[in-house]
């Protein structure tokens, strides 16, 4: 029953990258300027160790207890901004010179700026760069995570050039722009929001793109099995307040050795269906369909989850406090997709703790407890044990929104997930799991009636007589 808790829980991974839950809270340069024992005006030329303080106070990062291991010579532990830049150094967000000094007093670029920025969101190493106009060449180091910072409309791309140096108060409002939201923006969402909780049916359709990087230490690991790539097809449709049906199609990897007699395509199918849920499997091998039904317990009351959230929604006239700090809205523009003229609304946003963040939105909207779901001590060691594998989820991405009906008509979303090194002293094996997701033709249907097949009405109940050992890392 573990097994398929947690696969409950991996599902809202996905989720969040097209349904972001809460905006940031505005971010004060008033704020931002008081970390400053004494602030030396905003034309003062700011150094990394300055900069490094802005932005641990910018995002939230808690600075690190004591000296951190082998830390670099050449930072006065004295100085003010010393537990600010060690920390970053720590988790890598600052990385120094060939030498091994940081250059705590160096000046700072805004390539050098919108870099480590870009760390602090949550981009990793080994990313592809994001399709967009960035002016840096793309041999340059700082080129991919500047790409992503240009296409979410954080930074202009002529504004990341290795030359330019970062003044004081061209930090502050850089920093407080980034790690806060634009009042457009959140407006526009906001309306957004209300425009889905009216709709009776929505259909759309999209694409996914998910690559798997294991970690370089795995011994013996045959290079094919490096990096994974795995593509799938969707189609989702919804009528409120909680029928649902889902296809997806899966294209998997040769790889040799693994899937050798296995079919090169996956296809997978569910239903939700006056409060029950119909899964079709597949046998890989004999491509048989097989529908089976989960047992109640492990279905929760959609239509009631539904409706809390929607009155949670309707009724709030301010965000609450708990949920300010995990997302971030900027204006992009505006296009036409589809034949709408719609605004491009990106966000983006990191979660340092997912089983923290689930337990705090699932307390707002449903505070007795998941409507439905007896088995709360399981799903709660599910969140527990994603928490104990994910390191964070760093979460881009961008809203299509009706300019004049305020309705959404797709996007594209990206999801990171890094992965913790080690769980239960075993080594975990992937590295980092990147999905990018696009979302199209999405269509709201006043007529969308959903119905469950004939050869589903009969399923058999998923049996719960699973293994409940822990989970084990091959």
């Amino acid at each position: 029953m573990r097994r398929y808790i947690l696969l409950v829980v991996l599902a809202l991974v996905g989720l969040l990258a097209v349904t972001p839950l809460a905006l940031a809270e505005p971010l004060s340069e008033t704020e931002l300027a008081g970390v400053f024992p004494q602030y030396p005006g905003d034309d003062k030329d700011i150094t990394r160790g300055e900069f490094a303080a802005l932005l641990v106070k910018a995002a939230g990062i808690s600075p690190a207890a004591g000296l951190p291991e082998g830390a670099p010579a050449d930072v006065d532990r004295q100085a003010w901004y010393a537990p600010a830049l060690l920390t970053l150094w720590q988790q890598g967000i600052i990385r120094g010179y060939p030498d091994g000094t940081l250059g705590a007093e160096g000046t700072l670029t805004n390539l050098e700026a919108a870099v480590m920025t870009a760390r602090a969101l949550g981009l990793p190493d080994g990313v592809k760069a994001a399709a967009t106009d960035a002016a840096l060449d793309e041999d340059s180091w700082g080129f991919v995570p500047c790409s992503w910072l240009v296409r979410q409309g954080i930074v202009e791309a002529d504004d990341v050039t290795p030359d330019k140096v970062m003044q004081v108060g061209g930090a502050i409002k850089f920093l407080a722009g980034v790690f806060g939201s634009d009042a457009e923006a959140e407006a526009i969402m906001s309306r957004a929001q209300q425009a889905d909780f009216g709709a009776k049916g929505i259909s759309f359709a999209g694409e996914m793109n998910m690559n798997i990087t294991m970690r370089d230490d795995m011994a013996g690991l045959p290079p094919e099995l490096k990096q994974l790539n795995i593509k799938a097809e969707m189609t989702n449709e919804i009528v409120m307040p909680a029928t649902l049906h889902q296809k997806m199609k899966m294209e998997m990897p040769a790889l040799p050795g693994v899937t050798d007699g296995m079919p090169a395509a996956v296809e997978m199918e569910q239903y939700l269906v006056d409060g029950q849920m119909y899964q079709k499997i597949v046998d890989p091998q004999s491509g048989e369909a097989l529908w089976q039904r989960l047992p109640a317990e492990l279905v929760p009351d959609m239509e009631e989850i539904i409706q809390m959230t929607r009155e949670m929604g309707l009724s709030q006239q301010a965000i609450p406090e708990e949920l300010k700090r995990y997302f971030h809205y900027q204006m992009q523009g505006t296009a036409e997709v589809n034949g709408h003229k719609v605004y491009k609304i990106g966000y983006y946003g990191r979660i340092d703790d997912f089983g923290e963040f689930l337990n705090t939105v699932m307390n707002l909207a449903m505070p007795q407890g998941i409507p439905g779901m007896a088995d709360g001590q399981q799903l709660q060691e599910g969140m527990d044990m994603l928490s104990d594998i994910i390191r964070y989820i760093s979460l881009w991405g961008t809203y299509y929104i009706g300019m004049d009906d305020s309705r959404t008509y797709g996007g594209q979303f990206q999801v990171i997930i890094d992965f913790n090194e080690e769980i239960a002293g075993e080594t975990m094996p992937i590295d980092t799991m990147t999905m990018e997701i696009t979302v199209n033709e999405y269509r709201y249907l006043e007529d969308l009636v959903i119905e469950l097949p004939e050869e589903a009405k009969n399923a058999e109940v998923l049996s719960l007589e699973f293994e409940t050992e822990e989970l084990q890392l091959q």
